[in-house]
């Protein structure tokens, strides 16, 4: 008999589970196994961002903020009603920043040429030696970020008071520098792509230099294509 054959036996014992994989496949209980061959599938995209995103307006807008070096940089965010104020004191010397990660990336990338980022620091004579940043979310070895120094911007106000700043995102660029470690101080390493699809948090910075030792005071920060003086939420 063929049972008795001890090859029919090892192909009876082979062929039973493939055949039966084969009907569940056809019956589409199961898939086939992917192979290196079949195309990867795109990446979610994101959906675009409102035209105003307010970034410092309630707590739940964050996930965590961050300060270098800790032993010198102080930072607080403050709310009361409508109003929220973010606060930095940095060492009057040395490289130094803050910042926070926004509790839900962002998608600017569809009307970037229409975003601004806006807000009004105290005291505005501040701006001369600092410069805000934008990280994205990349799954690159290392996050990328561009970045603007706030002297550039032809609005910036002199004196103690308070002066609205308004970057149009473009002034960004869409190259930036990958964040590492291993420069704890700021240095620039090397260029990458920034992902204007996944923008995931914001910071100030200063670099080395005397500089007044002065807190500075941020409010009504946010990303706004309106063009609005305030450009809140209601």
């Amino acid at each position: 008999m063929l049972w008795k054959n001890p090859y029919c036996r090892v192909f009876y014992r082979l062929s039973l589970p493939s055949l039966a994989w084969v009907v569940l496949v056809l019956a589409g209980c199961v898939s086939p196994h992917r192979t290196s061959f079949e195309p990867e599938q795109p990446p979610t995209t994101r959906p675009p961002a409102r035209k105003i995103e307010p970034l410092i307006e309630t707590p739940k807008l964050m996930r965590e903020d961050y300060r270098q070096p800790r032993d010198g940089t102080r930072q607080k965010f403050y709310w009361e009603g409508e109003e929220a104020e973010w606060r930095i004191h940095f060492p009057a010397s040395r490289y130094a920043h803050a910042g926070f990660r926004f509790y839900y990336p962002l998608n600017l990338r569809e009307n970037l040429d229409r975003y601004a980022l806006v807000f009004e620091m105290k005291p505005a004579a501040m701006a001369k030696y600092l410069w805000v940043g934008l990280v994205d979310g990349s799954e690159d070895e290392r996050l990328v970020m561009v970045e603007y120094p706030l002297a550039n911007d032809p609005g910036a106000q002199q004196g103690l008071e308070w002066g609205e700043f308004r970057i149009p995102l473009s002034a960004f660029g869409k190259e930036g520098e990958r964040l590492s470690d291993d420069n704890p101080d700021g240095l620039r390493t090397e260029k990458a792509a920034f992902d204007w699809q996944d923008v995931q948090d914001i910071r100030f910075v200063v670099y080395g230099g005397k500089r007044p030792n002065r807190a500075i005071a941020i409010k009504h920060l946010r990303f706004d294509m309106t063009g609005k003086k305030k450009g809140l939420l209601k």
